[in-house]
């Protein structure tokens, strides 16, 4: 009988984990993991996904309008400020320093640092997966290492530096959101 029950819990488990994340964004610009999974979370939505898949018009691809998605999240008590970042595996797609709690469909254009988007555009053929962080923070950052539209980007770094204060304290997110979509380039 014991035998019986560790086997449908351990079938329930792998069904659980097939169902999860994971299965649904199987691409090589998945982030799995982060450093900070442990903070409490938000959730954010977007009318720019559908399915799990990104609205082709945020692409900047041919077929793409290059807009940037509408975002929506809940206000975090403490929190002063919010930063946005798309970014698919490495590649940051957008990073938006804000104290509100929607953005809407292209507002967001390629501009400066704080204020700036450029959509998905992954090889013909390829899917990627496009992973937007809101972090809700209680008040000004110290220097955050930014490589817009470029690679070299690392969710954890950005997520360490926001999480210090411009006065150096740590401490400084006290949640996160995340949204996951994928964009395949026709």
């Amino acid at each position: 009988m014991k035998k019986k029950i560790i086997a449908l819990l351990c079938a329930a488990l792998t069904a659980i984990s097939v169902c999860g994340c994971e299965a649904k964004h199987n691409t090589e610009t998945y982030i799995k993991k982060t450093l900070f999974q442990d903070i409490p979370t938000f959730e954010v939505t977007s009318t720019s996904i559908k399915n799990g898949k990104w609205d082709k018009k945020i692409a900047n691809t041919a077929e793409g309008e290059n807009i940037s998605p509408e975002l929506s999240w809940e206000a975090v008590e403490g929190a002063e400020r919010y930063v946005v970042i798309m970014i698919d595996g490495v590649w940051l797609h957008m990073d938006v320093f804000t104290e509100e709690t929607h953005l809407d469909e292209g507002s967001i254009q390629r501009g400066e640092r704080g204020s700036q988007y450029v959509g998905p555009y992954p090889s013909p053929g390829h899917n990627h997966t496009y992973s937007v962080f809101v972090f809700a923070l209680k008040g000004e950052s110290g220097k955050v290492p930014l490589a817009f539209d470029a690679g070299g980007n690392s969710i954890d770094l950005i997520w360490q530096k926001l999480d210090t204060d411009k006065d150096g304290n740590r401490g400084n997110v006290l949640a996160y959101g995340r949204l996951d979509g994928d964009y395949k380039n026709k």
